[in-house]
């Protein structure tokens, strides 16, 4: 009975002494890893770390009839960078305020700045486009609204900066403002499809005036001017 009390307490001393070796090695664990440079490395709870001045390092396991050797190199893990929120993402009013569309031709940010951006397919971002009327900048839009309108009814032209925008003859004064010498680009193929639709390389009556068959001075100028074979 003696011995079996011995043994009873040899075992729980082993047992408590296991115990505090791992919360001691626990309390002694690194949990990350500092390099000089500044990176940092997070050593997750299933990862040892060896800190050697050795570089010519192996761990073993052994097998019934044979032992594995695995060479070891130094770590060179390190935590991903946190990413940088980007404060004018993409479709916002300040984006769309600084993207220059068809700067360099029509790229995928034009795409994008014709979706989320330009929602009244003006070619500008401005009052009418969506984005724009509900940012802190759109509270100006209702003046530029009116002052439009009274604008357009003593003006001949009633033009809003847009190839869609027309007078009573269907004249746009954005399609006759244009400046054709910028080059093939996304614009100018834009004011070839709404403007100049007797593909003469210009802007004119042509273009626009659907000719009632009176004798009106629109009539007799379109008569003048589009009847001959080339339009000029």
């Amino acid at each position: 009975m003696k011995n079996l009390n011995e043994m009873f307490v040899a075992l729980l001393f082993v047992v408590l002494a296991s115990l505090a070796t791992l919360a001691v090695a626990e309390e002694n664990r690194v949990t990350t890893i500092e390099y000089e440079n500044g990176d940092v490395y997070t050593v997750p709870e299933n990862e040892n770390v060896f800190v050697s001045t050795e570089d010519n390092l192996f761990v073993y396991k052994s097998y019934p009839k044979a032992v594995h050797f695995k060479k070891q190199w130094p770590t060179d893990k390190v935590d991903k960078p946190i990413a940088t929120p980007n404060p004018n993402p993409v479709g916002t009013h300040e984006w769309c305020k600084a993207h220059v569309p068809y700067e360099t031709g029509y790229s995928f940010s034009d795409q994008t700045w014709e979706r989320h951006c330009d929602t009244n397919n003006d070619r500008e971002y401005s009052c009418g486009d969506e984005t724009f009327d509900a940012s802190d900048e759109g509270a100006s839009c209702s003046t530029t609204t009116n002052t439009t309108s009274s604008t357009s009814s003593t003006s001949s032209t009633g033009s809003t900066g847009s190839f869609t925008d027309v007078d009573e003859y269907g004249f746009s004064q954005a399609c006759a403002d244009f400046d054709t010498s910028v080059g093939f680009t996304f614009g100018y193929i834009n004011w070839q499809q709404q403007c100049d639709t007797n593909n003469d390389g210009e802007y004119n009556i042509c273009d626009y005036y659907e000719p009632t068959g009176g004798a009106t001075f629109a009539d007799i100028q379109y008569n003048k001017q589009c009847s001959s074979s080339d339009g000029s």
